[in-house]
């Protein structure tokens, strides 16, 4: 016996750290932070993901699914793709990196798939986009851009709702490739700046010089390059970022040499990306004292419910839950049942008030089911545990 609840503790914990787990990894991969830990951890929790030949993201505006349909693995079996779930709530998106076994371009027909299981009840203005296939899960976060720039530019259209974005290499027009590759390469590093990593968006940086300088255009038009790369580049930064840079950059003649416009985007793109980390680290922690300042104002509420909570909060279900988890290690129910429990158990012990009333007082709509999971949470019924309780005070 205590062996098998010992089992049932750690499959409990499992259930719960492995959302976490999940999210974490998913969205590291996607921002382009790949470090020895992640590499070891994703080895360990999804080694298919590991042995997978092609990947690539799929961004969709699709309605929230049910809670945990995210996290995959979710297997489409007509395209033989398997998908990794996650969602981008600072942006709104969710964001699935598909594996795939085999080379074969096959990203249309994974999005047409993907749309059967997600659009159930989804409204009609729903739109999904692909990055490029990749090779390496160090190239994820580049398909993640890329299917940011397909969504916004409706690059690619295959449909009214489905966006694919190609790679260069994949385009036949030789006379367009160069300012076609300038102006992705451009598309991607402005995107780069409020959705990956410093690291990320640094090596994108590079491209664009790189891209440029390979380009063989004038002095002049290489000039005027900067200055308009320069100036969207401050409109994609936070306002406290463009602010100080403004005071800096005074004189176009401060992109006058390769050198000069290098350094300045540099420190540009590091301090843009080190603000929009920290941005979505207050944000995080806001979201979460708001939800559980919620929980604690509601959970005493009969129909008080996850998608209630999500309402009130203003976020999915599935990102409220994933917070939750994150910050006290237990899902929406289990934190309301837990607070419910706590709170019958100080009114049996503190007050003489009866068993029924106590039921609808801590949040349940019936006794029976209120003693039934009392007793299975402490192995008493709630009338029980209030004379023990006393008897224990007695003995005192």
């Amino acid at each position: 016996d205590k062996i098998t609840a010992n089992m049932e503790t750690m499959e409990e914990r499992g259930a719960v750290v492995l959302p976490i787990v999940h999210d974490q990894l998913m969205m590291e991969l996607l921002r382009g932070k790949e470090d020895e830990w992640l590499l070891e951890t994703l080895q360990y929790t999804y080694p298919d993901f590991c042995s997978a030949v092609q990947y690539f993201v799929i961004l969709t505006t699709a309605a929230e699914p049910e809670d945990g349909q995210l996290h995959g693995p979710l297997y489409l079996p007509g395209t033989h793709a398997v998908l990794y779930g996650v969602l981008v709530e600072e942006t709104g998106l969710a964001a699935f990196i598909v594996t795939r076994k085999s080379n074969d371009d096959v990203r249309i027909e994974c999005m047409k798939e993907l749309t059967s299981v997600l659009d159930t009840d989804t409204p009609p203005y729903t739109v999904y986009s692909a990055g490029s296939t990749v090779s390496s899960t160090s190239q994820i976060s580049t398909s993640y851009l890329e299917a940011y720039v397909a969504m916004r530019k409706k690059q690619n259209t295959t449909s009214d709702r489905l966006y694919v974005y190609n790679s260069l290499e994949q385009r036949k027009d030789s006379n367009t490739l160069n300012h076609k590759s300038l102006d992705d390469t451009v598309a991607l590093y402005l995107q780069s700046l409020q959705s990956v990593d410093e690291s990320t968006a640094l090596s994108l940086l590079e491209a664009v010089e790189e891209t440029l300088c390979a380009n063989g255009v004038s002095v002049l038009y290489r000039h005027f390059t900067y200055v308009e790369i320069f100036s969207r580049a401050m409109e994609a930064v936070p306002e406290s970022t463009a602010a100080r840079f403004r005071e800096e950059v005074t004189n176009l003649n401060q992109f006058s040499t390769p050198e000069l416009f290098s350094d300045i985007m540099h420190r540009l793109t590091s301090d843009a990306c080190r603000e929009q980390s920290q941005k979505r680290k207050n944000l995080q922690l806001s979201t979460r004292r708001q939800i559980l300042e919620l929980v604690e104002a509601h959970y005493t509420e009969p129909d008080f419910a996850l998608t209630t909570l999500s309402r009130m909060a203003g976020y999915s279900s599935t990102y409220v839950n994933r917070c939750l988890r994150e910050e006290v290690g237990m899902s929406f129910i289990q934190l309301v049942s837990e607070k419910r429990m706590n709170k019958a158990k100080e009114m049996l012990r503190d007050t003489d008030i009866m068993v029924k009333d106590i039921t609808q007082q801590v949040g349940y709509f019936d006794a029976a089911s209120f003693v039934r999971k009392f007793k299975e949470t402490e192995g008493l019924t709630p009338s029980e545990y209030r004379i023990r309780y006393k008897e224990y005070k007695k003995q005192k």
